[in-house]
């Protein structure tokens, strides 16, 4: 009988934060279906990876690491790479940092708070997250020139890891800002 009290207990004590993880689980998921089938192998995500390796390349260009830009082949939209060392680096739908980008947005919108701030907090937060992911592109190629043994490595587990632990921080800077929480 205590047992029984004590889950009740907790899941009262906890409605609030069971809600926001329930409702943002359902806005990701909306944002990924949206992404997943009305997005993909369109004109405009096409010509989105094509600003995203346009930007990459000129940073790339303005740390003076020599490259290519090649248009795509029937599986890549767009690649950046090396002629000199055979490095490369495909710019696909999984480098388009959306995934990250959906959880964010997710969970802005389902923590309480004005809807107003919100929008800006979004807006801003994928603005960081697609900045950072340009930065992040171009750090995949100069991997692959000066460190390749490391690649695997960097492409997998450090770069992405970064742009995760940025919107975290980020997430987090919000719920301090937003004033609320879901259980108030």
């Amino acid at each position: 009988m205590q047992e029984k009290s004590n889950e009740e207990t907790f899941a009262v004590k906890n409605a609030g934060m069971i809600l926001f993880l329930g409702v943002s689980a359902i806005i990701f998921f909306l944002l990924y279906f949206s992404y997943e089938k009305l997005l993909v192998d369109t004109p405009l995500f096409s010509h989105y990876l094509e600003l995203c390796t346009q930007l990459a390349s000129q940073l790339l260009s303005v740390i003076g690491v020599e490259h290519q830009w090649i248009y795509g082949t029937e599986d890549l939209k767009t690649r950046l790479a090396d002629g000199e060392l055979g490095a490369f680096i495909d710019i696909t739908k999984h480098s388009d940092a959306s995934m990250i980008c959906a959880v964010l947005i997710a969970c802005i919108a389902a923590w309480p708070g004005n809807i107003v701030k919100k929008l800006g907090a979004m807006v801003l937060g994928v603005a960081v997250i697609l900045a950072l992911n340009i930065v992040r592109i171009a750090a995949m190629l100069v991997v692959d020139i000066y460190a390749p043994l490391q690649f695997e490595l960097y492409s997998t587990m450090i770069l992405p890891g970064i742009l995760i632990a940025a919107a975290v921080a980020y997430f987090i800077f919000w719920i301090r800002i937003s004033g609320t929480h879901p259980s108030d």
